[in-house]
């Protein structure tokens, strides 16, 4: 996937988790203790399995890419959720186990706007406020970031 996109794979673990940087379990790559919304905003493209992420990536306007693997593949409830996150955002879905090259780079860097502002609004959005959560979190970044 590196070589395909020309960009170095962050891990951002799960807050609760403790990783050495740079472990041999993630092929020596590189383990961010920066905040999530911190890495989504200056990505490329979000790989995910099922996380915060998704919301993050979405606010952002980042192209994101699901992922499983073989063994993910067998648990039906997993692959129905996913699914339906894939069909929600009009993301990209990919087995691990297969050969990242079979991958379409146009493709996979593109992003359903359509899609992404009706998922905000059905699962980001509070409907019976005025204010949306995603303005709420645009204006934490500014506040933070900008």
């Amino acid at each position: 996937l590196e070589k395909k996109i020309n960009n170095k794979v962050i891990i951002a673990p799960h807050p609760k988790t403790k990783h050495k940087n740079k472990p041999k379990y993630f092929d020596y790559r590189s383990v961010s203790k920066k905040k999530i919304y911190e890495l989504i905003d200056n990505a490329q493209l979000v790989v995910t399995r099922m996380s915060t992420a998704i919301s993050y990536a979405i606010v952002c306007k980042k192209p994101i890419l699901f992922i499983y693997s073989n063994e993910l593949y067998l648990n039906k409830n997993y692959m129905s959720e996913l699914s339906l996150f894939v069909n929600e955002t009009g993301s990209k879905v990919f087995n691990i186990n297969k050969n990242f090259d079979k991958l379409n780079l146009k493709s996979l860097l593109k992003m359903n706007k359509k899609k992404y502002s009706i998922y905000k609004k059905n699962y980001i959005t509070v409907l019976n406020k005025s204010i949306p959560n995603y303005k709420i979190i645009l204006e934490i970044f500014n506040r933070h970031y900008k």
